[in-house]
């Protein structure tokens, strides 16, 4: 019965996403990531995030996202593909919501709060 039900909560979520014009959405368990901890500490070494410095900020929150969000159970993972090979019209190209957008921000949260998926 609980993975029935998670598994509904996984689907609605990324319908969601999907509604919202994101290419991919995936969902994973919020944990201590050491493999890519080293991967990320070599790369970031290797000055491999150039200008963007910001990338070495909260770096313990990168590799552990229940450092980042209390109690986090799962990741959701969102992909936008800023440079489609089709292009489309504006009417017909959805924009995902972004921080700056918070009607949209709400109204998903309102969603998944209706259906169980956030608390």
């Amino acid at each position: 019965m609980l993975l029935a039900s998670a598994q509904k909560n996984t689907d609605k979520v990324k319908e969601i996403a999907s509604q919202l014009g994101f290419a991919y959405c995936g969902i994973s368990k919020a944990e201590h990531l050491e493999e890519e901890e080293v991967h990320l500490t070599n790369w970031l070494q290797k000055g491999y995030h150039g200008k963007m410095q910001w990338m070495e900020g909260h770096f313990d929150k990168r590799v552990d996202p229940t450092k980042l969000v209390d109690g986090a159970k799962s990741v959701v993972s969102l992909l936008f593909n800023y440079y489609p090979e089709e292009k489309y019209d504006n009417e017909d190209y959805k924009i995902p919501a972004t921080i700056d957008d918070p009607t949209i921000l709400t109204e998903i949260k309102e969603d998944l709060i209706k259906h169980n998926i956030l608390k």
